[in-house]
């Protein structure tokens, strides 16, 4: 996927959230390494996008570490609100997730849907 950011656009490689930055850039961009001018590490000027994992095979349990981490800290740069009771519903991936271990349409507690 090309990256096509603008400074109001919500995104992992926001400049407002520095740590998920790093950490999205190691995960899902393209170094620019290819390009002749083009810097490498934390400065590069990433422009396209991959895949975390492929879709067609089992996620290397480092990958599926630097995806959980991803999402951990953009949560809290972002300031998302923790220790909170309440009713969550999952929808996407979660769904699916829980379609295959059996337990869709059914109401949990957190500890045994994890």
């Amino acid at each position: 996927m090309k990256l096509a950011l603008t400074a109001e656009a919500p995104s992992l490689l926001s400049t407002r959230l520095p740590q998920t930055r790093v950490l999205a850039q190691e995960l899902l961009c393209i170094p620019p390494a290819s390009r002749p001018s083009g810097r490498t590490g934390r400065h590069a000027s990433f422009t396209e996008t991959k895949a975390a994992w492929s879709e067609d095979g089992p996620v290397c349990p480092e990958r599926l570490e630097q995806w959980r981490e991803l999402v951990t800290t953009c949560a809290d740069e972002s300031h998302f609100p923790t220790e909170q009771r309440g009713l969550f519903v999952g929808i996407s991936a979660v769904y699916y997730a829980a379609k295959l271990a059996v337990c869709e349409d059914k109401v949990l507690k957190r500890d045994e849907f994890l």
